[in-house]
């Protein structure tokens, strides 16, 4: 699933949207959290999990 993800930064007004999907949109919050959440899953992580973790846990370590 993350090697169907492209990394790009579009700027159309005053917003910026760095994760596009196959048509060439904006990935919605939602579906950023169902890719993760799947790719929790699969990874075999068993606790709940979602952007938001990652944020806690990217803080964390930058603080370590």
């Amino acid at each position: 699933m993350v090697n169907k993800l492209r990394v790009f930064a579009f700027i159309q007004g005053d917003e910026i949207t760095l994760f596009i999907n196959k048509r060439g949109t904006g990935l919605s919050r939602q579906m950023i959290y169902i890719i993760i959440k799947e790719l929790a899953q699969k990874s075999g992580i068993k606790k709940k999990i979602g952007p938001h973790t990652l944020r806690h846990s990217f803080a964390t370590h930058l603080i370590e």
